[in-house]
Parts: structure tokens; sequence; C-alpha cells
């Protein structure tokens, strides 16, 4: 059993997150900040990019009666915040009872960049 899902990243989005959080570190936000940094462009935060991946994963576990128990992730590469928008691509497959096992892409000027992997997350009925 596979799904998709598909996530739109903005700066405003970045900001946001940031603003509610209180990690207010500048180079999520700012591109100064993120170039002094060494990045070409500031990054969202990891937890911010996890959370929307967990969402959808209990919104579908939940029309199949399921529900989260735990996850498990690794950050292969930022997720980098342009000007334009960046968009996130998620598919999950039920690798084995109790577990899906995601990738999430993050998608920019037609290049695709996966940023977390493997996450696992694991669910009860």
């Amino acid at each position: 059993m596979t799904w998709t899902a598909s996530e739109i990243m903005t700066r405003a989005r970045v900001q946001q997150y940031g603003n509610l959080s209180g990690d207010d570190n500048a180079i999520h936000t700012d591109p100064d900040a993120a170039a002094a940094a060494g990045l070409p462009a500031p990054v969202a935060h990891g937890i911010l990019t996890v959370g929307i991946v967990l969402a959808h994963a209990a919104e579908w576990l939940g029309e199949i009666g399921g529900y989260i128990t735990g996850y498990e992730t690794r950050f292969t590469a930022p997720v980098y915040v342009y000007d334009d928008p960046v968009r996130l691509e998620i598919s999950a497959d039920v690798a084995s009872a109790g577990r899906l096992d995601v990738s999430v892409a993050a998608i920019h000027g037609g290049v695709s960049k996966v940023v977390l992997r493997p996450m696992r997350v694991y669910f009860a009925s």
C-alpha cells in the first residue's frame, strides 16, 4: 500500500514556524545570514519538514484506523528556501506491519534532492 503527498515550502511558512517555535536563527530567514554561514539560501527548520511529513502520515493512517506511535529519520540534505516556492514530494509504503517507509524530496528549479531518508513512521491500529 502506497500513498503520496505534496507540500509547498515558502519563506513565509518558515518565518511563521520560526515565530511560533521561538527559533529565530537568521539562517532560516535571512539570505545574507545564510550566505555568511556558507549556505546558498536560507534553510527550513528540520523539524518543520518532519512535522509536515508526520501530519500527512497521521491523516493517511487515520483514514485506515491507525495512529503514529513513533518515528526515526536522518536528514540527508537541507531544504533550501528560495524567493520562489520549493515543493516537497512525500511518498510512503507500508513496509511491514506497523511501519511506513517514507521518502521526502525537495524540488526546486527542476532539481530534486532527497532530504529525509530513511524515514520510518511506526504505527498501530
